[in-house]
């Protein structure tokens, strides 16, 4: 392809990367540039404030220009590739700077050009840094040599003279990055997709839109080629209609009950791993770091992966119990005159909001709400109206989900609003005077009041700290 020979051919070329970003991807590819000779300027529409670690990480390198606070136009005016951060939405006022640019590239399609390597890419609404780290993982425990990284905030560019052509790659990809990815030639060997429901509809535009971008994680497969689906069934228990994917790679399901098609499926104790005509029930030892039945379609979905990279079904299920689960992701915090504190800060769908409702035992008081994506938060709040103890509303959809879990039935519903974490974790621990779990799902973007969803999480463990300060006694 025409754009594959001019991402190889860097030295001398004019390159602005669009977005330098907290999470590495950034980082990683003017790294990437300045090492193959390309003359690189950066900007962001952040200061320096807010990229601390991201400028430091990059300080020793020789830019053309650094423009902090916007991206002006002389940033682009002699460009003659830009590397754009996925995050940037496509309506966005910088892309009217871009339009005589030769070619618009990203970070994930400059390494998907340059590794040797099959690639496992891992997509979904819910779940996919879970199944992403979760294949790795397996694949790591049955002795291959496997390299994890893209959205779950690791750039694998560093790691591109360590990769042979006999590794696996394991890429957690986001709508956005696959929207970016829309005119290259990525084609994963094993495609996942992990669960499908609306999000990031003020990004995307609708709800077409943002199924057209997973959609593109299985276009340029084989029919060699592996694509994991979830089992139809498992998608009509989330209460969401089925959505149509055209795949030509072969095809494996996953799922919590057996629908006995090829794939891995969980059922009354074990996996169950199927295909070609050979089957396999193996019993599932307990594994306390992948709580609820959600995280159960993760193990099988990843499972099913690992299973057709070369993972011995034996190997996988002996690997299980040694896995950690990610960081912000239903991480019990602390324990504290009777009540349980659980950092769930990555859930910004209701979907995910609803699968930890529905793990958590006795009382629980959930703090809840954040950015608007323009995604119906009516089962959301149904959820919670039928299960939750209380309540605590933060951020702009405060006042939607308000209306919503009285309208589900919430009347007498213990439910209060907070202007920041502090004085969440203390009205909802209010809200259990018998004791009971905090959980924080907040069910939406954390943009506004917080950097990301990492800086929730943490600013809530900060939050439950001084709180178990004050009151354990």
């Amino acid at each position: 392809m025409i754009r594959g020979r001019q991402l190889r051919g860097l030295d001398g070329v004019r390159v602005t990367v669009l977005g330098l970003g907290r999470f590495g991807g950034g980082v990683g590819v003017t790294r990437f540039l300045v090492d193959r000779g390309a003359k690189v300027t950066v900007t962001d529409m952040a200061d320096e404030s807010d990229l601390v670690d991201s400028l430091k990480a990059i300080e020793d390198l020789d830019l053309e220009a650094m423009c902090l606070g916007g991206h002006p136009d002389a940033a682009f005016r002699d460009c003659q590739i830009v590397i754009a951060n996925p995050a940037i939405a496509p309506h966005a006022d910088v892309w009217n700077k871009v339009t005589h640019v030769p070619l618009i590239s990203s970070e994930l399609e400059l390494f998907t050009e340059h590794c040797p390597a099959p690639l496992i890419a891992v997509t979904g609404s819910n779940g996919k840094s879970t199944t992403a780290a979760l294949i790795h993982h397996l694949l790591n425990a049955s002795g291959q040599r496997v390299f994890l990284g893209g959205n779950i905030g690791v750039s694998l560019l560093d790691q591109l003279d360590s990769i042979r052509s006999g590794d696996h790659v394991v890429l957690e990809v986001s709508s956005f990055q696959l929207e970016r990815l829309r005119d290259s030639g990525f084609a994963p060997q094993i495609a996942v997709l992990t669960q499908f429901a609306p999000n990031h509809l003020d990004w995307h535009g609708g709800i077409a839109a943002y199924h057209a971008s997973k959609q593109l994680i299985f276009d340029r497969q084989s029919m060699q080629s592996l694509a994991v689906l979830p089992d139809q069934a498992e998608v009509n228990m989330q209460g969401a209609a089925v959505p149509s994917w055209r795949v030509r790679a072969r095809l494996h399901r996953f799922g919590t009950t057996d629908s006995g098609e090829d794939g891995v499926f969980f059922d009354d104790g074990s996996l169950i791993f199927r295909r070609h005509g050979f089957e396999d029930a193996l019993r599932l030892p307990q594994c306390p770091e992948l709580p609820g039945e959600h995280n159960l379609q993760n193990l099988a979905a990843a499972a099913c992966a690992a299973w057709e990279a070369g993972g011995e079904p034996s190997a996988i299920v002996e690997a299980v119990p040694s896995f950690k689960r990610l960081p912000h992701r239903f991480q019990n915090v602390a324990r504290a005159a009777g009540i349980s504190f659980v950092n769930d800060s990555v859930s910004t769908t209701p979907e995910s909001v609803i699968a930890a409702l529905r793990t958590v035992s006795g009382d629980v008081s959930i703090i809840a709400g954040g950015a608007d994506k323009r995604v119906d938060l009516t089962l959301m709040a149904g959820e919670i109206a039928a299960t939750a103890a209380g309540c605590v509303l933060i951020g702009q959809t405060s006042t939607e989900l308000t209306r919503l879990i009285r309208h589900a039935g919430g009347a007498e519903f213990s439910l209060q609003t907070a202007d920041d974490l502090t004085a969440a974790v203390q009205a909802a621990a209010q809200q259990l005077p018998d004791g009971g779990t905090v959980l924080l799902s907040p069910g939406c973007a954390s943009f506004g009041m917080f950097r990301d969803f990492r800086d929730r999480g943490e600013r809530f463990v900060v939050a439950v700290k001084q709180w178990v300060e004050a009151n354990a006694g």
